[in-house]
């Protein structure tokens, strides 16, 4: 059996809505499991910065839900990590219109 960290991008999830309703056959969906992946975690934190300008309430909360499930394990190298990745995010959105920036 063929390890999942090393196949690359595949479908291994299916996605419903929990509503029921169905979702559109056409969109594209990319799951992330983040209680113990720090690249998922430094994707999470990079989606909350992307979504800071229109959408504040999902920032907090991603951002809240990165320091509850990252304080268990987290390192001073993956600190160090996430601390570099958040300054890079810090320069990238230093550069979008001044009304989406955090």
């Amino acid at each position: 059996m063929c390890d999942d960290n090393k196949r690359g991008l595949y479908q291994k999830y299916i996605v419903t809505k929990t509503d029921g309703r169905p979702v559109d056959p056409n969109a594209r969906y990319f799951v992330l499991r983040y209680d113990d992946d720090l690249a998922a975690q430094i994707a999470l934190l990079a989606y909350a910065w992307a979504v800071f300008g229109r959408n504040r309430s999902l920032y907090v909360d991603l951002c809240a839900e990165l320091v509850k499930q990252t304080s268990p394990y987290l390192t001073s190298e993956c600190a160090s990590e996430i601390g570099g990745a958040v300054a890079k995010l810090q320069a990238l959105t230093s550069t979008f219109p001044e009304e989406v920036q955090p």
